[in-house]
């Protein structure tokens, strides 16, 4: 388990490096620092997130109210 998260560690960081140098190449510097941020805060949003938007579907609804809100977000 610990060696799949290595190999899933390292596929993960070649998207960011790749990623990040498509950004630089098609904005122009004045735009760059606004994109590079907006790219690199979105994998952030999600643990961050997360538990607040579970929480809330909890306590308003019941836990299988999670569960539901998965299946209309992923379609």
């Amino acid at each position: 388990m610990i060696g799949m998260r290595i190999l899933q560690g390292a596929g993960s960081s070649a998207i960011f490096a790749i990623g990040a140098g498509t950004l630089a190449d098609i904005y122009e510097p004045h735009q760059r620092g606004t994109m590079m941020g907006v790219y690199y805060s979105a994998p952030l949003l999600g643990p961050s997130l997360g538990p607040i938007i579970g929480g809330a579907l909890t306590q308003g609804l019941s836990w299988r109210a999670i569960f539901w809100f998965l299946v209309i977000w992923g379609g």
